[in-house]
């Protein structure tokens, strides 16, 4: 995936609250992207540890995309450094 970029995850980062699912079609359309290049982006980034895909509680078809702990981390850090600019 050549046009995985630091503002990009941490755009769609952004979008995902912690501890609460949002469904993947709701994240593509808030990043401008195509339902499978959004699905692309966030395997990539399951692959690395920031979020988790499962299926939505509320509806099995639904893909919801989950903060991890680590994602919720990187989250954190890009806010302190908000504040100290």
């Amino acid at each position: 995936m050549n046009w995985l970029n630091a503002a990009l995850v941490d755009e769609l980062l952004h979008y995902v609250p912690p501890r609460v699912g949002v469904p993947l079609v709701w994240l593509a359309e808030r990043l401008d992207l195509s339902p499978r290049s959004c699905a692309e982006l966030v395997r990539e980034m399951e692959r690395r540890g920031l979020v988790s895909a499962r299926r939505a509680h509320y509806d099995r078809r639904c893909i919801a995309v989950v903060l991890t702990p680590a994602g919720a981390a990187r989250v954190e850090r890009g806010r302190r450094l908000d504040l100290a600019a």
